[in-house]
């Protein structure tokens, strides 16, 4: 009984965090999916492949998006490292969402942070820029 109340907290958590209801099932996957292997597990992701450096902001990933984009800007005189490193996002990028996930879960359980004042932190902390999306729309 109390593995399936953390199983719910878990879900519910990765709910809070994730702020996006039509995604949740996938964060919910992806997420078991990376405690279970306990570590990166490749995950496909469309919308972090064509999004790009544009994803990691949506998601509030803000040094990794710096990171891929000046990867990108190195990369972007050879041809064949560029697409791979373009392809290579949709798999990782996911991964990054989680990996900050895990960090602020981390910091919430050092600190004596759980129920309600964790949602609040992960909804915080977490969910998404909408802004991104009219930036990247304007850039393009």
């Amino acid at each position: 009984m109390l593995e399936r109340k953390n199983k719910v907290e878990e879900r519910e958590a990765i709910k809070t965090y994730i702020d996006k209801p039509e995604s949740e099932k996938f964060y919910i996957n992806a997420f078991e999916k990376y405690q279970k292997q306990g570590g990166f597990v490749w995950i496909w992701s469309s919308w972090a492949l064509w999004g790009g450096v544009f994803f990691l902001l949506y998601r509030k990933l803000y040094l990794e998006a710096i990171v891929f984009f000046a990867i990108s800007l190195l990369a972007g005189g050879i041809l064949p490292v560029a697409i791979l490193i373009w392809v290579a996002s949709g798999g990782i990028f996911t991964f990054f969402v989680y990996k900050r996930y895990e960090k602020i879960r981390h910091s919430a359980k050092i600190n004596g942070v759980d129920g309600k004042l964790l949602l609040e932190s992960l909804k915080e902390l977490g969910g998404y820029n909408q802004w991104s999306i009219y930036v990247a729309i304007g850039l393009n």
